[in-house]
Parts: C-alpha cells; structure tokens; sequence
C-alpha cells in the first residue's frame, strides 16, 4: 500500500479516534450469531455436488445449472476446498465473480441480472444500509450488490470506520471480476488505521515520557486489518465485517494461534505458518528453542527468547533482533514499524530494529501488566486494572521545572542533559543529591574520573558507600593502590554503618539508582560477616585437589559451632534458622526473593530475580544444603545462592528427565547433583549449564556430597565413590558411621565433628 500517502497530522489523529471508537461495533458480529466453520463440499454431498457442477458448467458458459440453484444455496453457501491447501476452503461464492467474468456478454448479463433477482428476494423487508450490505457479501458480483457495498464503504470511509471499509475492500479481492479497484483510497484507509505496515505520520508513537495516573479506558485491541478473525478448536475463521465465513483454515486441536492485523499465526507439530488475510499460506522459519510469540501487528510477527526480542517480517520474512535488556512482561504496543515495550524495569522504543529511547518507567511491573492505548497515548496497564498514561517525553519536559526535568532526563539515560537542567538551580540537599545521581548515571568510569566532585555531593553514608563502590568499579585492575583504598574505604562504612547497602559480589548495577532496587545487595553487617564465615564461592575458586582428599582425624568442634544451628529449624515468621542465619523466601509472582537476616534480626543480605511464570513453575521450594540456600521453581529452574554473601553459585533449567525433590547438592559453579527418585536413591544426576548425565548407582545411596568439582556418593554398601569416574574413595572410618554430611571450607562437618580437607 502506498505509503507517501498522508492527511495533514490532525486530521489523521482524528480519523483514527473515528476508527478505534467504532471498532467494537464494525468487527463484531450481529448479535447473537456464534461463528462457525462452514461445511466443506465433499464426497456423496449432494448439495456440494450441484454447486460444484454448476460452477464447472459456468466455466463453460452453460449458466442452466448455476439457474437450477436453490436461493438457499447463495445464503447458507458451502466451503470449497483449495486445490494447494486440502486443510483451506473458502466459502464457494467467492468464486462466482471470476468465472462470471470469464462469460462471453450475453451469458454474463444473464448471470448478473439473475443474481440481482436473487439478491433482490433475500433482503428482509426495509433493510437499512447494513443490512443490505450484509446480504450484499454473499450475492457478488451482482450489480446491486456492488452498489451496496459501494454505499457502505463510501460510508465507513468518510466516518473513519477503516476496518469495515477494508473489510469490504477484501471482498472485493477474494471476488476479484472487475468490481472495481480503489488503490488510492485502499492505501489511505490502511495507513489511517493506524494498524498495518504503513501508518500515517500522525499516528507514531511518541516518544514516551514518565507514566502518570489516568482513568481513561484502553481502546479495544486490535483485530484484522480487513477480516474479522475467529478462532476455535481446531479451526481459524477469517470473516467479513458482519460475521460471514470468506475462508477457513483448519488446524491441529493443540495449535497454538495468534491473529492480528494482516495475519494469522499457527504453530503446531508441522512447525509455523502464516495465514494472510487473503488466505495465502507461507511457512515461516522456524522460531528459536523457548521463543515466546507476542503479537501478528504491523506486517510482522513478534516474539521473544529471554532479552531479546525479534521482529520477523511476514511479507519479506527478514528477521531484526531488538535488545531489550529486560525479558518483555507483554506483547508490544506496534505502529507500522515502531514498536513498544514493556519490562520489569524500563519502556523501550524502537524504530525496526534500532533503540529509539528506553526509559525506566519506576513503576512495579510483573506478570500479568500490558500495554494499550487510549485515544493519544500509550497505558501501561496493571493486572488489577490500575492506569497510567505514557505522555510525550518531549511534553513533559516542556511543562517541567529543572527538578523535573532533571529527573525525567535521568529515567530516559540522559544524564548530560540533566546536569544541564540542573545548572541554575541553587544547592540543597534535594539538587545535590540529583546531580550525584546524574553523574553516577554517567558510568564508573566517571565516577573514577571525578571521585573528588561527587564525594563533596555525597551527604549521607549511604551515598558516600555508592561513590565508593562506582569509583572502584571505574578503576583499572592494575591500580592496586587506589583500588586498596576504595575496598578499605567501603568497609569502613560497612562497618560503621551496618545497614547501608553494598553491591553485593559480582552483582551488575547502575550506580544511579536507588540501592533499595539493586537486584543484589550485601549490608554492611552482611559484608562484615562474608569476611569470615564460610563461603561455598570462596571453597569452588580453589583447585579442585585441595578438596577431594580428607584427612585421617576428624577434630572436635568448639560448642558453640557443634550447638545444632547446622540443621534448619522453621521460625515463627516462616524463616528456617540454618548454620548461625535465618534464610526467608519471599515468592511473588513476577519475583523471587530470598533475604538473610543475622540471628537478631539484623538484615544481612538480599538477591531477587525474575519468576518463570505460573505455567512453567506452578509452585517453588527452598532446600538447604551445605553452604548455599536453593530455590526450585517447579521442576523448570534451580537458582543456588551462597548462604554467605548471596553470590550466585548455579542458575540452571532443569532437563524434564531430572526428578525433584531429591537430594541435591551443588558441586560447583552452575554444577549439581541431584539423587533419586526420592527414597530410593538409585540414581545421580549431574546436571550442567550444558546438559545432564544420568547414572545408575551399584549401591543405594546414603548421603550424598560435594568433592572435588564431582559427587562423592556413600552407598548403602559401605563403598564411597567419585563421580562421574566411578572411582572407589578410602574415607576416614569415623566418617563412614556418621550421618550425611556437610560441606565447608574447612572440611566435611558432622554434628560436632570435622574431618579436615587433606591438603
């Protein structure tokens, strides 16, 4: 469709308010009729048989049979079958205005006016316009019909109801023959709706701003450009404007189906498909393992893998991958080539497939939020029904003060912009505190630069521990003296302030932002205890023959240590009590959280992450085990922390051959060990961020451990074995008697005794 055609802005934002407003009532069908496949013309129909004898004397130019014809046949018609697409039919009037204008005149004058007899009898008594336009659809290409459809579409055009007009502009093509062709207006219609590849200038997304509240209503969702699509088991229907079958297309029960404007998406064991609104059927590559398929819009399919999102054009089929830096919560808000999207953390606009502006949208997004529109603008739509309005960036800058400018700069990553804003407005605490934040969102690397200048704007132990932290991260690995300086420097707030908040090892943050949003964080109370407690990191970094060997005597433990806080205890609040921590789950929705809180309560450490959803883990578990806290979302992922410092030891998706609950323990970095089934214990499981490796065992096992970057399994015959090799191990006697035990950096602990790692 002709894209340079466009209406001046106003007028095209006006059309297309027309338009959404009157969706509902232009794609619905009348009330109370249930859509529903039509009969597909087969062996031994009679009924199929004289349609299909008529149709095949008509290519002949002997119109008696298609005379012969009950008026019933025209208004409750067949489907036909396509001679390429056995699982594709077509309701068999469509196929009339071709052969009628392949009649030599007379016969087709014939055809015509007998088809305006008919036409004429089936309309009810003082039909309206749509009424007649209704019965139009199934009489073409009748002359009266024609012109009724002519009325209608004339009419739907000049109110902006371009799904209807373009409804009827699709008859036109199924019926092809000559009934006319309006292009121009074809292609208008198109990009004022607002919903194809092609939009008018007036109807692009803005570039979005900070979200605020509204009441306003989100317009309807989208249908077909110009079908009305239905789906139903094992069936995609794709109707005219009034709810009349055009063509059908049948599917696996199973399928997995996504209708938009211009297509239909079907995937199912034979792969995936695309149906166009025509009835066309093109294969279509095949999609990434997991890929998550959102929304057909704007002439392309769009789907996910993890951070990634993918635009797969329908038409050339080409493929843009947009990086989202966050998975998608929904499917994206699309004009002709823009898209929007929402993650946890931002909204991120993009022209194809290139970033046009990403802003943090502060607002608690998960599972369930959406995006829509009303008449001007984006919503972002939470679960609860709950609204906010993304106005323009460029408004909201323009009606801001400096404060608020400087703010809305920092959420759209302009940080340099926002120092500028800032440049006239007198220091306070609330202006310093904004320009730290803008030169933190500069990077590291600035924040080294200038460590000076932002510690003078740092008034809190809280934001002096953050300059730190950047500045460390911005110096060179070779600068080992002002990086002793900076480590020396934040543990000195640590200590002195035990719940300020650190970045927690190894953890990826944006130094601008409010610690309480970091993913994971270290308090200083938290940092000071990592320093000399236990740590299953610390014990994996060493070579791995420094813990495969155990010495011959075991030591005595000190009272305090041999005192029983190695086994969990549940407390009253729902926290287990584990090895001198308490360890809470916190499992919402779109996030889980685990957090550590010393024996007083004094809050040691926290790690959140993003949930699988609902249907991938129905339920979550928290084992305890050695020196880590495991979380087990259903039977899909295995998140393992250092009960220490929080640091992540294995984030894994589970193969469907591991079995859970059993025994697991973490044998390394992303490596663990999982024994089952549950009692028996007759097989391990060593599962890797690569795959699994399943092994029967010669014994039942009674304990289970980590050794040496492999499993050390003791079995119920009184054998010790190293897997994977299978290798007998020689343990220490008092160690073979003892219940299973556990893992640390010093050795292997059992109630009060410890058998040291033999170095």
């Amino acid at each position: 469709m002709a894209s340079h055609l466009r209406q001046p802005a106003a007028l095209a934002l006006l059309l297309w308010i027309c338009s959404a407003a009157g969706a509902v009532l232009t794609a619905a069908e009348p009330p109370g009729t249930l859509v529903l496949p039509l009969p597909v013309a087969g062996a031994g129909d009679r009924r199929a048989a004289d349609i299909d004898h008529a149709l095949i004397a008509l290519s002949a130019g002997d119109t008696g049979p298609l005379d012969a014809l009950a008026d019933e046949e025209f208004s409750a018609p067949l489907a036909l079958p396509d001679k390429d697409h056995p699982e594709l039919a077509r309701r068999w009037t469509l196929a009339l205005p071709v052969a009628v204008a392949r009649l030599a005149a007379p016969a087709r004058e014939h055809v015509l006016s007998n088809l305006d007899a008919r036409f004429a009898s089936a309309l009810p008594a003082h039909a309206d316009e749509e009424a007649r336009a209704r019965v139009a659809a199934r009489f073409l290409p009748a002359p009266a019909a024609v012109r009724a459809l002519g009325v209608r579409a004339d009419r739907a055009f000049d109110l902006g109801r371009f799904d209807e007009f373009l409804g009827i502009a699709r008859l036109r093509d199924l019926a092809g023959g000559g009934l006319g062709d309006d292009q121009r207006r074809d292609a208008v219609a198109a990009t004022l709706s607002g919903r194809g590849p092609d939009v008018d200038e007036g109807l692009r997304l803005q570039t979005p701003g900070l979200p605020r509240p509204t009441s306003a209503l989100p317009l309807p969702g989208a249908g077909g450009l110009s079908v009305a699509w239905t789906v139903l088991p094992g069936w995609v229907l794709a109707c005219d404007p009034w709810g009349g079958v055009l063509w059908q297309f049948r599917t696996e029960r199973a399928a997995q189906v996504l209708t938009g404007p211009g297509a239909a998406l079907v995937r199912d064991s034979q792969g995936v498909r695309a149906l166009d609104e025509g009835g066309a059927v093109r294969e279509l590559p095949a999609l990434p393992p997991g890929a998550r398929v959102w929304s057909v819009a704007g002439g392309a399919a769009w789907f996910s893998t993890g951070t990634q999102a993918w635009r797969l054009d329908l038409i050339g089929r080409g493929v843009a991958r947009l990086d989202l830096a966050g998975e998608p919560l929904a499917a994206p808000l699309v004009r002709g080539d823009e898209s929007l999207w929402l993650t946890a953390r931002e909204v991120a606009l993009f022209a194809h497939d290139r970033p046009v502006q990403r802003l943090r949208h502060g607002l608690p997004a998960g599972a369930g939020w959406c995006l829509g529109a009303d008449r001007t603008h984006p919503l972002v739509i939470a679960p609860d029904g709950q609204r906010w309005r993304l106005e323009s960036l460029a408004e909201q800058l323009a009606a801001g003060t400096p404060m608020a400018r400087a703010r809305l700069l920092l959420a759209a990553g302009r940080p340099e912009e926002a120092l500028v804003a800032l440049a006239g407005v007198a220091k306070d605490a609330d202006s310093d505190a904004m320009r730290l934040r803008a030169h933190l969102a500069r990077g590291s690397r600035h924040a080294a630069e200038r460590a000076d200048e932002l510690l003078a704007l740092a008034a809190t132990p809280q934001q002096r521990a953050t300059v730190h932290q950047a500045v460390l991260a911005g110096l060179d690995a070779a600068d080992l003296g002002r990086r002793a300086t900076e480590e020396q420097a934040v543990a000195a707030l640590g200590d002195a302030h035990g719940q300020v908040l650190l970045a927690g090892p190894g953890a990826t943050v944006d130094w601008s932002d409010d610690p309480r949003g970091w993913a994971h964080v270290l308090t200083g109370a938290g940092a000071r205890s990592a320093r000399t407690g236990p740590s299953s990191t610390a014990l994996f970094a060493r070579p791995a023959h420094t813990w495969s060997r155990i010495a011959a005597t075991p030591t005595a433990l000190a009272d305090a240590a041999a005192s029983g806080t190695d086994g969990e205890r549940r407390q009253d609040d729902g926290g287990y009590a584990y090895r001198g921590q308490v360890v809470h789950l916190a499992s919402g929705i779109a996030r889980k959280e685990v957090q550590v809180h010393a024996p007083d309560g004094t809050l040691r450490w926290w790690r959140r992450w993003d949930a699988l959803s609902g249907l991938q883990a129905p339920g979550v578990a928290l084992v305890l085990r050695d020196d880590a806290v495991i979380v087990l979302e259903g039977q899909a992922r295995l998140t393992a922390l250092d009960l220490a410092t929080g640091a992540t030891l294995a984030q894994l998706d589970l193969p469907a051959g591991v079995e859970l609950p059993g025994e697991i323990t973490v044998l390394g970095h992303d490596h663990i060990a999982v024994l089952g089934p549950l009692g028996l214990n007759r097989r391990l499981d060593l599962v890797t961020a690569g795959g699994y490796r399943s092994i029967a065992l010669p014994s039942p096992a009674r304990w289970l451990v980590a050794w040496g970057g492999g499993a050390l399994v003791y079995g119920e015959d009184g054998v010790a074995r190293s897997f994977p090799s299978g290798a007998t191990i020689a343990l220490p006697a008092p160690l073979a008697t003892v219940a299973a035990p556990l893992l640390s950096e010093a050795g292997l602990r059992s109630g009060s005794l410890l058998f040291p790692w033999d170095k």
